[in-house]
């Protein structure tokens, strides 16, 4: 079977659903029971080109399974924990990884969003605290009063 999955925009893109389903639960759930031979979704929380990039990740996949990787992880290299395929398709601004983490969340996809999170996790092992704020974008927003109340703690 064919898919035809529209994003908001109204870009689209074509997959095999053998590539997709394994890997989406929600894509799986929506076309478990259908005959056709092209079946036409719209996802309307996924940009295009985050769509694109997912279903490249699952084209890839459909014949190369993604590494599963042990836990707690272990400072070392993303290369080594996922593969260097993984690996170079993750090497991508930290704002598009959230994009990629945000829209595999919604499309129940466990192993593409456990590889983006490796990578987030790779990058906070024994950091400060200040500099995984400046990594994340995090803002404090804390009074003064509620800073020393979490330092007594």
């Amino acid at each position: 079977m064919k898919l035809e999955i529209i994003a908001p925009c109204g870009g689209q893109v074509n997959i095999e659903a053998s590539a997709i389903t394994p890997y989406s639960k929600l894509i799986f759930d929506l076309v478990e029971d259908s005959t056709d031979e092209l079946e036409t979704l719209h996802l309307l929380d996924v940009p295009y080109t985050v769509l694109v990039e997912i279903c490249r990740w699952c084209t890839y996949h459909e014949n190369n399974p993604p590494l599963m990787f042990d836990r707690p992880l272990k400072k070392g290299s993303l290369e080594t924990i996922i593969g260097d395929w993984d690996a170079s398709f993750l090497n991508v601004p930290q704002a598009m990884l959230n994009e990629y983490i945000k829209a595999g969340s919604y499309m129940l996809m466990d192993s593409f969003c456990e590889q983006c999170w490796a990578k987030n996790a790779l990058v906070i092992i024994d950091q400060a605290p200040d500099l995984i704020a400046s990594t994340f974008n995090f803002v404090n927003d804390l009074t003064k009063e509620e800073e020393q109340f979490l330092e007594y703690k």
